[in-house]
């Protein structure tokens, strides 16, 4: 026996472990389960794999032991598959356990203005630095960002250092 039958992840960003969530393998046969193992198949299995387990070589009769599944989404919207926990044991029969979660893409970073115009510059001189603020819209942080201009142009400072938290801003000088 498997409970729970099936394992609802929450909505996470892709390429991001959750939190590990337990499903409880139950011996209810008369005898010992040898080689208890666990395999996860299905459209979206690489998104689904199994972490830390109280299940060993075998399951005595009336024992029950643990294992975790963990959701890493590797693409964006619905994920499903199917655990399925088998014994080497002849005659059992193997149970499954439904997988499913939800991913959104880590997306919602704007800036603005979207377009800076600078004047007529001298050659050598350096023209007055314009400000661009980036907005995080999403509902997750957003891991380092990095600034990047063509040549003849300089970022002159920022203070977008470290991640961007999820509805939070920051500025950059170019």
């Amino acid at each position: 026996n498997a409970n729970p039958a099936s394992l609802t992840f929450g909505s996470q960003q892709t390429g991001v472990s959750g939190a590990a969530q337990t499903v409880t393998v139950s011996n209810t046969g008369g005898v010992a389960l040898a080689g208890v193992s666990f395999q996860i198949t299905g459209q979206a299995a690489g998104s689904f794999s199994t972490g830390a387990t109280t299940c060993g070589g075998a399951l005595d009769s009336g024992a029950s032991c643990t294992v975790g599944v963990i959701f890493t989404p590797a693409t964006t919207g619905g994920s499903a598959a199917t655990l399925t926990v088998s014994s080497s044991t002849a005659g059992v029969t193997a149970v499954t356990v439904a997988l499913s979660g939800t991913a959104q893409a880590a997306s919602g970073l704007n800036v603005s203005p979207a377009l800076l115009t600078f004047g007529a510059v001298t050659p050598g001189a350096t023209s007055a630095a314009q400000t661009v603020t980036v907005s995080n819209t999403s509902s997750y942080a957003a891991g380092t960002l990095m600034f990047g201009v063509t040549h003849g142009f300089t970022v002159t400072q920022y203070t977008c250092v470290g991640s961007l938290a999820a509805g939070a801003s920051c500025t950059v000088g170019v």
